[in-house]
């Protein structure tokens, strides 16, 4: 698996899924969030899985570090984004509600408390695919565990007599035989019973299908994250008697990640966005690269413009410069730019 990533650079986006408890997983694996380096990637991990768990329905959204640990504690901590009991999203990064605001003023306004919170404890997940992926090749990468058995107290937990309620009431005792007696062949007489399947079992028949849309849901959310890029240009006339214009071209990123993730970035495993242009028959490149690396691009952000000076070699007649952008981890974009 880590050959394969390492031999395709395009990989922007990796999802391992596990079961169970509904639950997104999200970096950092070995560390509490104020001591993550690279705060900007911090960022997009928090509010796309506060999202993925908005589009999945779910329970809760937390880094690997600080779920389920200290043992037996709910998932309730300030950095974890969690479904109350009348299933509002309760520490959503600031600004993702705007309505609620007011009555929830979101995961930043917990930075004061920190001081409280026993941040050295927490799920060391040395060597997880997660701090594969993101470490050492800067890939927005999440985890995802399907499939629980329903929280009806909404304590973050589920007690065994909660189990026993869910078998009983919706799967009709399918899923608990009662101890019996038992004639054993080599053992003699003994008791069998219980689960059928254990805790951490998938589902079974038609609750298949519907884990597997909400599992769906989120990650065909997650899928539109990817960098898109989009060429924007402007033309003016430089002197237009003899044919001369001036092109001003700007590359956008209308995706929400970057071109490359901070972390990509610091280990220098992603080439920059790559801009070329190409002139018409009727057209010539008088200034300006054919080639030229334009950096990385934030998501919902552009670059700065490139200018380029050309000549229409017959004045009176409209030219085409071939505009493309190219990114390993970002839909390319290529245009014709009429100069007229």
């Amino acid at each position: 698996e880590v050959d394969f990533v390492a031999s395709h650079p395009n990989i922007t986006l990796y999802i391992q899924s596990h079961c169970c408890g509904r639950v997104i997983l999200r970096p950092p694996t070995t560390a509490t969030d104020r001591e993550f380096p690279q705060t900007q990637d911090l960022r997009l991990f928090q509010v796309a899985a506060a999202r993925a768990l908005d589009h999945s329905g779910w329970n809760l959204a937390t880094s690997v570090f600080e779920w389920r640990y200290p043992p037996g504690t709910p998932d309730r901590k300030p950095s974890q984004v969690y479904r109350d009991k009348e299933g509002k999203l309760k520490n959503a990064p600031a600004g993702m509600f705007e309505e609620d605001e007011e009555e929830d003023p979101g995961l930043y306004a917990f930075q004061n408390e920190w001081h409280d919170y026993l941040g050295d404890r927490g799920y060391f997940a040395w060597g997880s695919s997660l701090e594969t992926m993101y470490n050492m090749f800067g890939i927005f990468a999440f985890a995802d565990e399907h499939w629980a058995h329903p929280d009806y107290n909404g304590n973050g937990s589920i007690s065994e007599r909660e189990r026993l309620r869910w078998n009983d009431e919706e799967m009709d005792g399918a899923m608990y035989v009662d101890w019996h007696s038992f004639r054993h062949p080599t053992l003699g007489e003994v008791e069998i019973g219980g689960w059928i399947r254990a805790r951490n079992s998938p589902p079974e028949g038609p609750l298949v299908q519907a884990e597997s849309e909400m599992g769906n849901a989120y990650k065909i959310y997650m899928a539109g994250l990817t960098p898109r890029l989009e060429v924007k240009s402007e033309v003016t006339a430089a002197n237009g008697e003899i044919g001369i214009y001036q092109v001003d071209i700007t590359v956008e990123n209308t995706g929400f990640l970057h071109t490359a993730l901070e972390q990509a970035q610091a280990l220098e495993v992603i080439d920059e966005i790559i801009l070329e242009v190409a002139a018409g028959q009727n057209l010539e490149i008088l200034f300006g690269e054919e080639k030229t690396r334009i950096g990385h691009i934030n998501g919902n952000s552009e670059s700065q413009a490139v200018s380029y000076l050309v000549r229409k070699k017959d004045p009176a007649a409209d030219a085409v410069l071939t505009v493309s952008a190219k990114g390993q981890r970002a839909l390319n974009a290529e245009v014709d730019v009429v100069v007229r």
